[in-house]
């Protein structure tokens, strides 16, 4: 866990000649809020950024065929909330994979408020709902089932999170979800979520984005909007961003941020794929 939130693998750890532990960069977004949170204290921003950087992870047991070294690209925006700092933040990662010529790709689209605000209200302990996250990180619907049916939640939120990452589509997707948790007292975030796809409609985007409530990033900081980049013909996202309102306080000043981040490897795979 780093500032608030799980991390997509493991850093490479080893020692210098001198004994001390070193780590690898797994990912950028972090070092960005650090160095806003401390070079860039009591300045009033909003502050956005680009940046081009090699990134390490070690393989677990699902990425052995993975690469560990990736040259991550990405965009910050740190300061500014709401939907249309949201829009943005998506409409910049379409832009980049359109200026890219990556051709026929989808976002999807979700929100984490709603699944987080359904496990705190379900009475469940926390080590069910952090098993529950875990099958939602690895898309296990299988044990996400199981969980569900075992009883530990009330059973009218066990339904509620068992249907949830089932939901997908377009606009109507959201109003599928808002049937779904309204009565539960869970839409934490779906309106402003709402309201964002509707900018991006408007943008012209409508038919690259996809809703889909089982978008849950393995990077666990996210407290709202997430998104995920695919391509026709490659499995694995092409990158991936969202909202992390709450990094920054962990290194001493609070300030809305959203972000993504995309692989160059994989952005070249999917031009190389493309008809």
């Amino acid at each position: 866990m780093r500032a608030g939130g799980r991390l997509a693998g493991s850093p490479f750890r080893f020692f210098d000649a001198r004994g001390d532990l070193l780590a690898m960069r797994p990912d950028v977004t972090l070092q960005v809020a650090r160095m806003t949170a401390t070079r860039l204290a009591g300045q009033p921003g909003p502050f956005r950024f680009r940046y081009l950087q090699r990134v390490f992870r070690e393989a677990e047991a699902e990425m052995q065929a993975k690469a560990r070294e990736l040259t991550q690209m990405g965009i910050e925006c740190i300061g500014e909330s709401g939907p249309a700092a949201d829009a943005e933040m998506v409409g910049l990662l379409a832009e980049a994979l359109i200026t890219c010529g990556v051709g026929g790709f989808k976002l999807a689209i979700g929100t984490v408020g709603v699944l987080r605000a359904l496990l705190e209200r379900s009475g469940a302990p926390a080590e069910w709902r952090e098993l529950v996250l875990q099958a939602y990180h690895a898309s296990n619907f299988v044990d996400l089932d199981v969980l569900c049916a075992d009883g530990t939640a009330a059973p009218a939120f066990a339904d509620a999170i068992r249907s949830l990452p089932r939901i997908r589509g377009g606009k109507q997707a959201i109003g599928e979800v808002r049937a779904l948790v309204s009565p539960l007292g869970c839409i934490d975030g779906l309106d402003a979520f709402e309201e964002t796809y509707d900018l991006l409609a408007d943008a012209g985007l409508a038919e690259s984005i996809v809703v889909d409530f089982s978008v849950m990033s393995s990077f666990d900081y996210y407290t709202g909007i997430v998104v995920e980049a695919y391509a026709p013909g490659l499995g694995a996202p092409l990158g991936s961003g969202g909202r992390y309102d709450n990094m920054l306080a962990a290194y001493g000043q609070s300030r809305p941020a959203a972000g993504f981040a995309f692989s160059l490897e994989q952005v070249m795979a999917a031009q190389a794929s493309a008809p």
